[in-house]
């Protein structure tokens, strides 16, 4: 059944507003939803980390161009840099960038993209996302259906609109 109402029991599928929640259960709702997005993240960056497990060298070879340009050290690439010309024009006109349009490894199509334009500490993102989730995790308590009394609350995230993150330092005692 559509409908409006972002608010879902697991039980009784009765649908319900945010504003029909308190603050502290609304929050709580909001926090679960970001632990699944948290959780999500961990999980394909796993997947990153088994594929520079199973590819020695790939982190040099797949990384974001501003990093390639940025580490280069041809004249022509650092004068470029130091006349403020835009990365993507330093991207096209120098070819820096090496092949990766080769076909990437079964399944690992979505990583090479990935890490082409993105670029981080690998086990210092993994240790924070574990962190957060096991602050969200231990913190957001589960809502109760207000009607069946037995079903707990979440947020239908095809029809939830976010209203902002979560300060994730909410105390739910009460």
């Amino acid at each position: 059944m559509r409908t409006d109402k972002p608010v879902a029991c697991d039980s009784c599928d009765t649908r319900l507003e945010t504003s029909s929640l308190s603050g502290l259960d609304y929050q709580a709702l909001k926090d679960r939803v970001y632990l699944g997005n948290i959780l999500g993240e961990i999980k394909f960056l796993l997947r990153v980390r088994d594929f520079f497990q199973r590819n020695p060298g790939a982190e040099q070879k797949y990384k974001p161009a501003f990093l390639t340009i940025i580490e280069s050290k041809d004249p022509k690439v650092r004068e470029a840099l130091s006349s403020d010309i835009p990365f993507s024009i330093i991207e096209k006109t120098m070819n820096l960038l090496p092949n990766v349009n080769e076909k990437a490894p079964e399944g690992d199509g979505d990583i090479i993209e990935f890490l082409k334009y993105n670029s981080f500490s690998l086990p210092h993102r993994l240790q924070s996302l574990c962190e957060d989730a096991t602050r969200f995790a231990r913190d957001a308590p589960k809502v109760i259906c207000p009607i069946c009394k037995i079903g707990t609350l979440f947020l239908d995230i095809e029809i939830w609109k976010d209203d902002g993150p979560s300060d994730g330092w909410i105390s739910y005692a009460r």
